[in-house]
Parts: C-alpha cells; sequence; structure tokens
C-alpha cells in the first residue's frame, strides 16, 4: 500500500492551520463588513426617499421653511425653465416666496425612480420625473420632466447640495 501523504513537522502543521484560520478570518469579517455597508447605503436610501417625500408636502402645502430645511447651505438650481439660482435656504426662502405669490396653486412632486449612494464620500444621486401643475389666466397648465440631485451628508443628516431640472412635456392651454 503506497502513501503519498507527507508527515511535516508539527510547528509546520500549526503555522498552515494558523494560516488558513487567518484566511477564514479575513473573508467572514469581509463579507460581515460588506453585508454593514450594505445596510447603511439601503439605509441613506430610505431616508433621502423620505427627504425626497417630505419636500414634495411641503411643496404642496406651500410651506417655505419646511421645504427648505431639506437643502445644503451651499444649494443651487437649474430649473425646467433653464434658470439658474444659488445661494443659501434664506435666499430660496425668499425666492419660494416670490413663486407662490405669482402661482398661488402651484404644486411640484418629484419622484426619484433611482437612488445611488457613495460607497467612498457621504455623497448620494437622485434621479426622477418630476411634475408641476398650477393655474393660468388661460387655464391649468401641466410640465414635467426629469431630474437629477445632488446629496451631501452634513453632521449626520442628508442634504439637497443642487438640483437639475429639465422640462421634457407641456399640456394645457398656456403651453
Amino acid at each position: 500500500m503506497c502513501h503519498n501523504r507527507i508527515n511535516y513537522p508539527v510547528e509546520v502543521r500549526m503555522k498552515k492551520t494558523a494560516y488558513l484560520l487567518s484566511l477564514v478570518t479575513i473573508t467572514v469579517a469581509w463579507v460581515l463588513f460588506a453585508e454593514i455597508a450594505r445596510s447603511d447605503i439601503d439605509s441613506d436610501k430610505e431616508e433621502i426617499a423620505s427627504i425626497r417625500a417630505a419636500s414634495n408636502e411641503a411643496i404642496r402645502r406651500h410651506d417655505i421653511d419646511g421645504i427648505v430645511t431639506s437643502l445644503d447651505d451651499r444649494y443651487q438650481i437649474n430649473t425646467g425653465s433653464g434658470l439658474l439660482f444659488h445661494g443659501d435656504p434664506e435666499t430660496e426662502k425668499e425666492n419660494w416666496a416670490e413663486h407662490f405669490s405669482q402661482m398661488n396653486d402651484v404644486v411640484y412632486v418629484r419622484t426619484p425612480t433611482r437612488i445611488e449612494v457613495s460607497s467612498y464620500l457621504p455623497r448620494a444621486a437622485e434621479f426622477g420625473d418630476w411634475v408641476g401643475n398650477w393655474t393660468t389666466d388661460k387655464g391649468p397648465i401641466e410640465v414635467g420632466g426629469s431630474y437629477s440631485a445632488s446629496w451631501r451628508k452634513v453632521d449626520g443628516a442628508w442634504k439637497i447640495q443642487s438640483e437639475l431640472f429639465v422640462t421634457l412635456f407641456c399640456n394645457g392651454a398656456a403651453c
């Protein structure tokens, strides 16, 4: 009977066992770390979607303070009509107040279709569709299109750093 087994000294067998245990430990730690990171990303996506829903509701109610709570201090927006605004939340309060005074029944709804959270920096990207409705002297109007938003985490809270809205359609007599 032939045995091809090499009888290694005890020290070599112990080193091999320690090496294998180290590999198993590293693999298990990596899997656990990846699962925790994935859980954090899912939690961040849910938080961003929730903030977006609250922002939509604040716009529906014309609650200016509620709208700006989601905005970063360095916020900027490129509106669907191509206007670019940037400034702090106080400036945005003034912009929204003027907008609501000009169109007293305006409502905008942004619906996220995809939210991506960086695994490297406290940043996220949101993509989706938007619709705006209001009444003009010619009747009701509905405009909408696509949007993207850049988010950053500030002191543990997600804030919108910038938004880009692209108008792709208009329905109504005022179009």
